[in-house]
Formats: C-alpha cells, structure tokens, sequence
C-alpha cells in the first residue's frame, strides 16, 4: 500500500479562506486524500513534529477535528516516543 505524508498546512487548509488564489482547488485535493485513507487505498504515516505543531495550534476546533483524522483523539506528545517512519 503506498503510504503518504502531509504536512501540517494540508490538514489546515480547508480552514482556510477557499477563495484565496489556489486554496479551493487545495482543499480538494486534501479532502480527496483523506478519503482515501479512510477507505484503505493510502496509509497515513505522520511524525512527531507534525503532531507538535497540530498540538500548537490556537485554533481549538481546528484542532479536534484534525484529531479526528489520527483515529479521535487528541494525541498527548508523550504518548509519542518517535517519529512513525512508516514502518
């Protein structure tokens, strides 16, 4: 299965304005992702930092509904020891 990795402003993006130059089209392509994630066609590897920086955020509910992505929970950064490689 091929694994995939994004970035913290992938999550973020349909947060965004969707109006602003290509981040409709952005959103899209992050939603259409996702899908296929939780369908099993892709697997979602992630790391530590970008866990931190998910944590970081001040957007609250920007947060939860990240969270819900990494199986419904927010994630403790101690409950990560290292970065998942994908293994």
């Amino acid at each position: 299965m091929l694994k995939i990795y994004l970035d913290n402003c992938c999550y973020n993006r349909p947060y965004d304005d969707l109006t602003i130059g290509g981040n409709g089209k952005e959103a899209t392509a992050k939603l259409y992702i996702q899908s296929l994630v939780k369908y099993g066609s892709l697997s979602l590897v992630y790391s530590f930092m970008l866990v931190t920086e998910i944590n970081d955020s001040k957007f609250t509910e920007n947060r939860l509904q990240i969270s819900l992505i990494f199986g419904g929970r927010q994630y403790d950064l101690r409950d990560l020891r290292c970065a998942n490689r994908g293994d």
